[in-house]
């Protein structure tokens, strides 16, 4: 696929995604004649316990059930029904679509806490599936829907988490419009920012992962972490950590001074 075409697919998701959260409450809400939504206490209720006994629904991570999905597995398909939101709790997982040729691009990857799944119709845009071995907290729609109306904090979390996937996919729009050793740059320094513990990333996905989300060869995204390497910016300690040595000069390199 063109970097063209790359741009323009992830300019759609953008769109996509802000459409959807506009229109969720209304479409998945439940609404009384005057279209304000209804909110009922046993849509949050675990299973043979009371109203009384609720879950406190202060945040997301309250709500939904925890499903564990194993590497490689996936968490849902292209045209398949949109019925939930998934707010990833352990592991990483990756979207993906398939052109009509047969490549795969990865379209994003998730680290806990991401909340994804919004659609604006009814079924879902693309595939994603667990790179590694993952929880996941589904989420009805209609149930987030009426939990939000009801809960100021659930409404907030829900736009706050909708604020945060557009603001990836912008900046992976304006990462395709980078040269490849920018945007292997560009990449880490997101890792770095979702994944660093101590300064330190353990990268779960794949070169191929890699190559196929920036639109590069995974010759090109060996070839730049050795550069960077020998430019001191980061260090490998083999294929899969990276320690981030300058965080200046990995700017500089990924053209994200202004980022």
């Amino acid at each position: 696929m063109s970097v063209n075409a790359q741009v323009f697919s992830s300019q759609t998701s953008v769109a996509r995604a802000g459409r959807a959260a506009t229109s969720m409450l209304a479409r998945n809400g439940m609404a009384d004649e005057r279209g304000v939504a209804r909110y009922f206490p046993s849509h949050i209720v675990p299973p043979g316990h009371t109203g009384a006994n609720r879950y406190d629904v202060g945040n997301l991570g309250r709500i939904g059930t925890i499903v564990s999905f194993s590497g490689g597995s996936q968490l849902y398909g292209e045209n398949e029904p949109a019925e939930y939101l998934y707010c990833l709790v352990a592991g990483v997982a990756r979207g993906y679509r398939m052109t009509p040729d047969g490549r795969r691009q990865v379209v994003a990857f998730y680290v806990p806490g991401d909340l994804f799944g919004f659609e604006l119709a009814g079924e879902h845009s693309f595939s994603v599936e667990a790179v590694s071995n993952s929880k996941v907290r589904m989420i009805k729609r209609t149930l987030i829907s009426v939990a939000a109306a009801h809960d100021q904090d659930i409404a907030e979390d829900l736009v706050s988490s909708l604020a945060h996937e557009l603001r990836r996919n912008q900046q992976h729009v304006r990462r395709l419009g980078k040269t490849a050793p920018e945007r292997v740059a560009s990449f880490v320094l997101e890792l770095a920012e979702r994944l660093s513990k101590d300064g330190m990333v353990d990268v779960p996905m794949s070169r191929r992962d890699i190559a196929d989300y920036l639109g590069v060869t995974i010759e090109t995204v060996s070839r730049t972490l050795t550069q960077l390497t020998n430019m001191a910016a980061i260090a490998m300690f083999g294929p899969r950590k990276i320690a981030i040595r300058d965080s200046g000069l990995l700017q500089r390199c990924a053209s994200d001074t202004a980022e």
